[in-house]
Order: C-alpha cells, then structure tokens, then sequence
C-alpha cells in the first residue's frame, strides 16, 4: 500500500528535510567541496548546489575535472553575495539590501538562479531613485536585463532633471544670502530668497537690496525646471527679510553671470539693457 503526505505533512517532510541538511553543514558533515570568493571559503555539499544552480550541476556533472575538485574559486563574485546565496539554499532566507542586491544579482546570473535573480530584479525596480536608477541601468544593461534595463531607463527619463547631483553640488543654483562683517571677517547666512537664481540684476533702493530677473527657479534648487524671471525680490536688512517687489514687464537676464543692468539714482530705480531669453534680442 502507497501512502501519500499532503498538506502540513508535506510541508513539515519538507522542512525537516532542510533543517537536517542545514544541520549537517553546520556541523561540517559530509562536505564534498568548499567555493572561494575573495579568498574566504564557505564549505558545503555538491548536492546542494546543484539542486538550486544549473550552473553547479553542470558543473559537477560534466565529468571534468571540476566533478572531482574538493575546491572551486569563484572569479568576480563578492565573497558576501556567496554567502546571501548559500544562506537562501540552507535556510529559505534571501538577505538583500541597497548595499548588496547587485552582486547578489550578478552571483545568481552567474549561477542560473533564476528565482534569486527575479527577486533581485524586483527589489531593485521597487527601490529605484534618482541616487541609483542611472547605476541600475547600466547594470542591467550590462548583464542583458531586459525588463530592468526598460524600468531604469523610465525612470531616468520621468526623473532626468533629478539624476547624479547631490544636494551638496556646488554647480546647483542658491538662494542663500550672507552678509560679511569687516570688522569681525565673517560671514553670516541671512533669510534667503524665494528663488534660487543666477545672471541677474541688484541695486541699493532706499536702504533695501533689489535682486530682479534672472534665471532659476523657486525655493531650493533640487532639480527643478529653470526658467527666466521677471521676479522682483526686495531685502530688508534690518528686518533680515525678504518682500515681493512688482514683477518686472517681461523676464530680463543681465548679459553676463556677474554683471548687472540695474542702478539707482535719486531713490528711483533704473534698469537698462539686458537679455529677454533665448529666441529673442536683447532689450
């Protein structure tokens, strides 16, 4: 008479069976052979290996030299995305974070694990940003994943204005304000400006700093679309606060980046000259 286990019974058949084996690696029993990555060494079974890498098993199988190699070194695979692999043979678990899923990715495509490599792959997708979708592309790319490739080079494309540029990126436009003190030889920072912006005009009204046009873009530049201001910002030193003067007719730059087209005369303010944007002629 056959009996047959279902359900919780085959699940816990299942489960013993693993725990046995993790057991005896644990032990060092029956160890047939031992992977070198970097150096470091991860002693375990033929069997096993085979079993979850059609890589090993051709390997084992081929009746070669490496079917009776106690060792095998591993090239260009990282000794820890080793070890994340064997820890998902032995104990069903798949350690992955930002630091390790790519050479995870890469050990499991070197190995033909299909099934480490697709969650690799979805937990790259499911964690892509502006600080490592251009990595990822080009990652993907490399190893020829196809559905990565497309996902990253998606959103390099929705998100380009974002790409590569730390917040502390000296080249980012700034709406900082200081001040400098001779007397002391120091600088403060002051209330900075509703627009993060360059190549535009200032003049002394009145006691108050007049900052007009220019281009930029409003608040702390972090990628976003620049565009040509008719902006009027007005600062009140002995407040330390900024006002919105009246916007300027149209959008005017100055003509060079430490230039301005801006004066004042008599508490009038005058601006002359000065660029409208691409497209058209100066003023």
């Amino acid at each position: 008479m056959e009996y047959r286990i279902e359900g919780k019974e085959k699940y816990q058949h299942s489960l013993n069976l693993l725990n046995k084996i993790k057991n005896m690696k644990e032990l060092a029993e029956m160890i047939d052979v031992v992977l070198i990555a970097e150096e470091e060494k991860f002693p375990c079974h033929r069997l096993v290996l085979a079993a979850f890498s059609p890589y090993f098993k051709a390997m084992f199988t081929c009746g070669l030299l490496e079917c009776t190699q106690r060792e095998v070194i591993l090239h260009d695979i990282t000794a820890e995305s080793v070890s994340v692999i064997l820890n998902y043979m032995y104990h069903a678990t798949l350690e992955i974070n930002n630091a390790n899923v790519q050479t995870v990715a890469m050990a499991a495509y070197f190995m033909q694990m299909e099934e480490v490599f697709r969650v690799c792959q979805k937990y790259m997708m499911d964690h892509m940003d502006a600080s490592n979708c251009v990595g990822i592309y080009y990652f993907a790319k490399q190893i020829g994943a196809e559905d990565l490739t497309d996902q990253s080079k998606k959103y390099l494309y929705q998100h380009f204005a974002e790409m590569d540029l730390p917040d502390e990126e000296p080249d980012r436009l700034s709406n900082k304000l200081l001040q400098y003190d001779p007397s002391q030889d120091q600088w403060t920072e002051r209330a900075p400006m509703k627009y993060s912006k360059y190549r535009f005009s200032t003049a002394v009204v009145n006691s108050e700093i007049y900052v007009l046009g220019g281009i930029g873009c409003e608040g702390r530049d972090k990628g976003q679309v620049r565009k040509c201001l008719d902006a009027v910002e007005i600062y009140n030193p002995d407040g330390d606060f900024w006002r919105e003067g009246p916007p300027m007719p149209s959008p005017l730059l100055s003509l060079r980046t430490n230039s301005t087209n801006a004066g004042a005369v008599d508490g009038k303010l005058y601006i002359c000259g000065g660029f409208h944007g691409a497209g058209t002629d100066p003023g």
